[in-house]
């Protein structure tokens, strides 16, 4: 194990990290999330994540959080009484509505000037993942039971309002990514690589309008795998970039037995089908075969809603009792099972399968050819 490994291997025992959430987004997106889930919550409920974790490679990452702890602050925070939980999701609704029009209503200024929309983004993008932080230190309180705090009808509006909020993120990465493309033609090199920056690089890239040959290089290495971590306790943005580092990241935290049979989940809406998977998260062009099937993937976003009411059933890697799948599947009354962890891994599009959603069990009954 190298030296900086262990270095990565002692934060991540230092604050509790485990591996929480699986995400489409470049380092750009993480490094303003990190800002908004440390200093930004800090700074509005007087807590926060304390220290994130990421391992990404091109757009896709997974990310290691301290859940527990977060948990265990908003339960101070809730005690026995709901009003806690409106007012601190009136303050996210609050810097939606002060910063969405700017965050998606950009294409004339991002025609005129790609760099003034990004500088634009330095500025708001990480209150708005603010926003989305603090639905989501409320969806990990509420976890996978039921509880006495919050009627299910009350729990279903919160989650709608989440995914009203988590529908800008992906729009605004689309405006990102025309930017940086502009920039990349207009100066004669890959302006996708601009996606690579921390939050700090974009800012200082963004006032001189200069990057080396040397940044170029470790651009593209970040684009090919690293190991981010930012705390904040010192505001620091770290980016490993050795392959040996992603390697070791990747096989102790991130290893899963693919050859299990059988698996547990929580039963987000009740009920037994069994059924032909398909894998969204790994074959996304597939649907079209498919029949009768049911619906794995890591998790459900809105903009999956067509493919959501076709399917028998929902699996999930993630979820809570706010995340999509979990408000739609008991909208739309199939049977779902959420947070497995597995899921997305172990499955394959092909294998017919058991969802027994009253036990929260999934049995693969014939493997796919």
């Amino acid at each position: 194990m190298t030296k900086r490994f262990d270095y990565i291997n002692e934060i991540i025992k230092k604050y509790g990290l485990k591996p929480a959430t699986h995400r489409q987004m470049p380092l750009f997106t993480i490094s303003c999330l990190a800002v908004a889930y440390t200093n930004l919550l800090n700074k509005l409920l007087g807590f926060s994540y304390r220290c994130l974790a990421i391992l990404g490679k091109d757009e896709n990452i997974d990310s290691m959080l301290n859940e527990q702890h977060i948990i265990e602050e908003i339960k101070k925070l809730v005690g026995t009484s709901a009003a806690s939980i409106d007012d601190s999701l009136k303050k996210a609704k609050d810097i939606v509505s002060m910063v969405e029009n700017k965050l998606v209503s950009a294409d004339e200024m991002i025609k005129i000037s790609p760099t003034n929309y990004l500088k634009t983004i330095v500025k708001i993008y990480p209150k708005y993942m603010l926003s989305i932080g603090i639905y989501n230190c409320f969806m990990r309180f509420l976890g996978d039971k039921e509880n006495t705090i919050l009627t299910q009808m009350e729990i279903a509006r919160i989650g709608k309002d989440r995914d009203k909020i988590a529908k800008i993120y992906p729009k605004v990465e689309v405006l990102i990514k025309k930017c940086v493309v502009l920039i990349g033609e207009k100066s004669g090199f890959d302006g996708d690589l601009i996606r690579y920056f921390t939050l700090e690089e974009m800012e200082k890239y963004l006032k001189s309008g200069q990057i080396n040959k040397q940044m170029k290089i470790e651009l593209s290495r970040r684009r090919e795998g690293y190991v981010y971590l930012y705390i904040e306790e010192s505001s620091s943005h770290k980016v490993f970039t050795d392959k040996s580092i992603v390697d070791e990241m990747t096989n102790k935290y991130y290893t899963i037995d693919k050859e299990i049979n059988e698996f547990k989940g929580f039963s987000a809406y009740k009920g037994i089908v069994r059924g032909t998977v398909y894998n969204m998260k790994k074959d996304i062009s597939k649907l079209g075969d498919l029949k009768d099937y049911v619906l794995v993937t890591y998790m459900t976003k809105p903009d999956d809603l067509s493919i959501v009411r076709n399917a028998k059933a929902i699996i999930t890697d993630e979820g809570r009792l706010l995340s999509h799948a979990v408000i739609v599947a008991r909208e739309l009354k199939k049977p779902c099972i959420v947070s497995t962890k597995v899921a997305t891994h172990v499955l394959n599009t092909g294998d017919f399968i058991e969802v027994d959603a009253y036990k929260g069990i999934v049995k693969i009954i014939k493997k796919a050819k």
